[in-house]
């Protein structure tokens, strides 16, 4: 970022929003690495909100902020909806760099409805001009990380076109990097597909880029968004519950016109969550929210033949992404639940899954 980009920079506020579920030794691990990034030029606030833990997320979380001298500002999710009055001045004053906002949730909201918790305080009490949206199972790796992404809104060219910007992501237990690839099973004629991937999703050729790049998505565990930007194209849609709901936020951004900027130089680590190639990973809750929210997009995106074409593709492809759970990753469980989640999906249901919570128990 040039001199002239920092003074731009000057007065404007960043909030970083993390959302935590069952994963407070990923969280701390992610603020460790927040706490060293270079905010030069603007003012940068961390809120973390805990979605409904059940494990001993909070106490372990609260535990580690006393120990390490961190100043924590402590709410509910109904005091951030009630419109209440907060007392932040003395948090807003405090300049040091280690200190967060906690929010907590009393269930699980899901990623879309526990981060639409901490836009809504982002927006109407942080008064943010950007909004980083940014997963717990992921580390920084770069102390310009933050810089780098935000000079792409100064850009005098493009810049006021940009409405949400994204790092590189690697393999957090590989170094490799993370484009649409690491997650396209091993099926027949995979290099095929990336072919036809190419222009649509994000691959090793912009990652290799040596300079910020327009794209059509990005990784969704991790992006920074203008705050203005949402308050034109509105907030995570929550009838996702968690997946594809990052899919549908980047579509609304370019329908309404804006650009969307990858940033190679910028890098963090993303411990893959839903699917793991290299690990033969795979989460049985995933697979459902995948395959029933891939049916849900197609439905809200797409209408008369598109609409048939796509959904008649996808459930095609359902019997090779079965085959793989089942044979590759070794979960039958994945796999039946993946397949569930389609007949649900085209049955209309949205949100979180109540079906699903029983069979999980």
């Amino acid at each position: 970022m040039t001199k002239g980009e920092f003074s731009r920079m000057k007065n404007e506020n960043l909030t970083i929003v993390v959302l935590n579920w069952n994963g407070w030794k990923d969280a701390i691990e992610l603020l460790s690495t927040i706490f060293e990034v270079d905010c030069r030029g603007i003012s940068c606030n961390i809120v973390l909100i805990d979605n409904g833990s059940t494990d001993s997320s909070v106490p372990k979380l609260l535990e580690w902020f006393d120990k390490n001298r961190i100043k924590v500002f402590l709410l509910r999710k109904d005091d951030v909806l009630s419109c209440k009055d907060f007392n932040l001045d003395a948090y807003m004053n405090d300049e040091s760099n280690r200190k967060v906002i906690l929010i907590l949730n009393e269930d699980n909201y899901g990623y879309a409805g526990g981060m639409n918790i901490g836009i809504t305080f982002a927006k109407n009490y942080l008064k943010a001009d950007y909004i980083m949206l940014l997963n717990n199972d992921t580390t920084i790796v770069n102390r310009d990380f933050l810089l780098e992404m935000l000079a792409v809104f100064k850009n005098p060219k493009v810049g006021e076109k940009v409405g949400v910007v994204g790092p590189k992501v690697l393999n957090y237990y590989t170094n490799d990097t993370v484009p649409i690839n690491q997650y396209i099973l091993p099926i027949p004629f995979a290099s095929v597909l990336m072919k036809l991937f190419d222009n649509i999703a994000v691959t090793n050729k912009h990652y290799n880029a040596g300079k910020p790049l327009i794209v059509n998505r990005l990784d969704g565990s991790c992006y920074i968004v203008k705050t203005k930007i949402i308050e034109e194209v509105g907030m995570l849609n929550e009838d996702f519950f968690t997946y594809w709901e990052d899919t549908d936020f980047f579509i609304r951004v370019k329908k309404h016109g804006y650009f969307i900027g990858l940033v190679p130089k910028s890098v963090i680590k993303h411990k893959i969550g839903a699917i793991n190639m290299s690990l033969k990973k795979v989460s049985a809750r995933a697979s459902y929210y995948f395959g029933r929210n891939a049916i849900h997009f197609i439905n809200l995106h797409y209408k008369g033949l598109a609409k048939i074409a796509l959904l008649f593709i996808f459930i095609l492809t359902s019997i090779y992404i079965f085959l793989a759970y089942s044979f590759y990753y070794h979960s039958l469980k994945a796999a039946k639940l993946f397949l569930l989640g389609i007949v649900r999906g085209l049955m209309k249901e949205k949100g979180r899954s109540p079906l699903l919570d029983s069979l999980l128990k």
